[in-house]
């Protein structure tokens, strides 16, 4: 169902076949997010700084609108390092979901579902992984009808990029 949803599962393979999961709790495990509501489509990236993995997800509290918000993983990919922080900080207060970050020349583009713009997927860019997200004017997809569940990915050995997204009514 749509609620409550305030996990996401991380699992693990050397071998593609056999896995570990582990549950991540956000009420749980954070004291801070007592009252979140959803916990959706988390995603990861590697952090060549910091060399660990950063995930990244939307999350609500309440009738608010749904936050992309971030943290790192502890090196077995078992459970957060820290308490998560706000990713993108909508101009319109809106809410923010499915995210998708992809870095080019340096820089990172933070694809997402805006719900309070008609539905749509938008592009924020950065010079730093993890803030100072501005959203670009506009949106990025070709359709009319709603989407949601933005990916994109880089083609192999081109320069190209694809751009993927759900379609619903």
């Amino acid at each position: 169902g749509w609620n409550p949803n305030t996990a996401m599962v991380l699992m693990t393979s050397t071998n593609l076949i056999n896995w570990k999961s582990s549950i991540v709790n956000i009420p749980a495990a954070f004291e801070t997010f007592k009252d979140v509501n959803r916990v959706w489509a988390p995603e990861t990236i590697y952090d060549k700084k910091v060399g660990r993995y950063m995930l990244y997800w939307s999350m609500r509290t309440g009738q608010e609108a749904d936050i992309i918000y971030y943290a790192y993983a502890n090196k077995d990919f078992t459970a957060l390092e820290s308490e998560p922080k706000q990713l993108l900080f909508s101009p319109t207060k809106g809410a923010c979901i499915d995210g998708d970050i992809v870095e080019r020349n340096g820089k990172f583009h933070l694809f997402f579902k805006t719900e309070s713009e008609g539905a749509k997927i938008r592009q924020a860019i950065s010079d730093h992984l993890t803030g100072g997200y501005e959203v670009q004017q506009g949106i990025v997809q070709l359709t009319k009808e709603p989407a949601e569940g933005v990916g994109v990915y880089k083609l192999n050995n081109e320069d190209g990029y694809v751009l993927m997204y759900d379609v619903y009514k």
